[in-house]
């Protein structure tokens, strides 16, 4: 989804531009995108947001299945991942803050490695509840935070093309976590592929968390800091 949406936008992006320059690339609209460092730390944060997304469509199923619930209480379970990005976007977005200081991306980033990580932990509806819960408010407010933070660092004419490049990170997490899981899954068995998918996202969060000085460097947040 992610990817089309970026290529989608290419062709759209030329079109816009008024005059056309002669020999000007496709690509050129992202040329001065790919120099922002905070572009790649927000296409970061949309893999990272959009992992719990992937999982719900391939080995929340197959887990559930697995310890015995039934269609219709599995289809309740993984529907509560949804309530929790729903909360997100009514309720956390207000408190949701940009800018190398904001530890919204870290917080939420460690919350969804640690529900994907635990869930195969306890096998009890209120705990899976519980965690499912969790992990959608957590890669809520982590989409949120990457939509805002390429909304303010971008002009108007850019904030397009910047938020597909957001749509790319989803794409490539949709792409990857469902490869990864089932290689996981063959060689060490589907929990324990849980247990390291989610070390694999912890150890995601706390790169963010290294990152973010160097990736807003060059940015007003800094200029503002300063």
């Amino acid at each position: 989804m992610g990817v089309v949406s970026w290529l989608v936008a290419l062709p759209l992006r030329e079109a816009a531009r008024k005059p056309h320059k002669p020999g000007s690339s496709v690509f050129a609209a992202y040329a001065s995108l790919m120099r922002m460092r905070v572009i790649y730390y927000s296409v970061m944060c949309a893999y990272l947001s959009a992992l719990p997304f992937s999982l719900s469509m391939s080995f929340y199923p197959l887990l559930l299945k697995d310890y015995g619930y039934s269609a219709e209480t599995s289809g309740i379970l993984i529907a509560l991942r949804a309530v929790g990005s729903i909360a997100a976007g009514l309720v956390a977005a207000r408190f949701v803050k940009t800018g190398p200081a904001s530890l919204a991306p870290i917080i939420a980033g460690i919350a969804v490695a640690l529900s994907v990580g635990l869930l195969p932990a306890i096998n009890h509806p209120l705990s899976i509840s519980l965690l499912m819960l969790v992990v959608g408010l957590g890669s809520g407010i982590m989409t949120l935070y990457f939509q805002i933070t390429m909304s303010e660092v971008t002009g108007p004419a850019e904030r397009g093309s910047a938020l597909a490049l957001g749509g790319l990170g989803w794409g490539m997490s949709h792409l990857t976590t469902p490869l990864v899981m089932g290689f996981f899954a063959d060689r060490i068995g589907l929990v324990a592929g849980f247990y390291a998918l989610g070390a694999f996202a912890f150890a995601w969060a706390i790169f963010l968390a290294t990152l973010r000085p160097w990736a807003f460097a060059h940015t007003r947040h800094s200029k503002s800091a300063g």
